[in-house]
């Protein structure tokens, strides 16, 4: 689930149409991802702490929606009130949020309801990331990001579990080709105790998207509470190499050897 932000903001745009008001921030222009200047900040090879000075660096030239990045490292170190923080310095810099759907504004609105409803749901502030998760079904159309959120959060809560895999249920039916999906739904399984059929989802989300970092170490803890010792330490090893923060994010959702 450490990518599952990105592929639903990916899945999103490409379900609601990309606007370029989506690509400003209060008249400033947001930077391409993959230039050098904001590259190291999203290096899943770094140390997360070198990953946030990299950010930091890239916020204070220019590059403002990097805000969302810096939340999504400072939450994985369990610093939950600076990642807040850097979600409300980069709303305040985007347009209000509406109140109906208005694809535009949606583009810019998604992510940033997604990752700080996954901030409040590690808090163990449900009620807060209930209201973000739903308050997508106000800025889009697509019923299945709507319930794939709510899926999400009680999943990372770890409440209503037989509500979540209600609505990831929902989700799968109406785009079951998204791995986010998958990956949140391998999540609720886990936290049931119904690692085969997590296994399952997670062998689904990774065959949709291979390079799902958070869905191949889920799965190889998985294997492992299933006694496959040699598949799940290749799987763990396998996202370790990928992305050296994995473990890290993981444990944050509960999800440990």
């Amino acid at each position: 689930m450490t990518r599952i932000v990105l592929v639903l903001l990916a899945f999103a745009a490409s379900a609601t149409g990309a606007s370029a008001q989506a690509n400003t921030v209060r008249g400033m222009a947001i930077a391409p991802h993959g230039t050098d200047d904001v590259t190291p900040c999203r290096n899943t090879h770094l140390a997360v702490e070198s990953r946030i000075g990299f950010c930091r660096a890239a916020i204070k030239d220019g590059y403002f929606d990097v805000y969302l990045d810096l939340a999504r490292l400072q939450r994985v170190e369990g610093r939950y009130d600076d990642a807040l923080a850097s979600i409300a310095t980069l709303t305040a810099r985007m347009p209000e949020m509406p109140d109906y759907p208005r694809f535009h504004l949606a583009d810019a609105w998604v992510p940033v309801l997604v990752e700080r409803s996954i901030v409040y749901a590690q808090m163990g502030r449900f009620d807060d990331a209930m209201k973000d998760a739903d308050a997508l079904g106000h800025l889009t159309i697509v019923e299945a990001l709507h319930l794939s959120a709510r899926c999400m959060v009680r999943a990372v809560a770890g409440r209503e579990l037989e509500q979540g895999l209600d609505d990831c249920n929902r989700a799968i039916e109406r785009k079951s080709y998204v791995a986010a999906m998958r990956d949140s739904r391998g999540l609720i399984y886990f936290k049931l105790g119904r690692y085969k059929e997590a296994l399952a989802d997670y062998d689904a989300a990774l065959d949709r998207k291979s390079g799902f970092d958070g869905s191949r170490y889920a799965r190889g803890v998985v294997k492992l509470r299933l006694g496959d010792t040699k598949g799940g330490n290749e799987d763990i090893a396998d996202a370790e190499a990928r992305d050296i923060s994995v473990a890290q994010a993981m444990a944050g959702l509960g999800v440990t050897p």
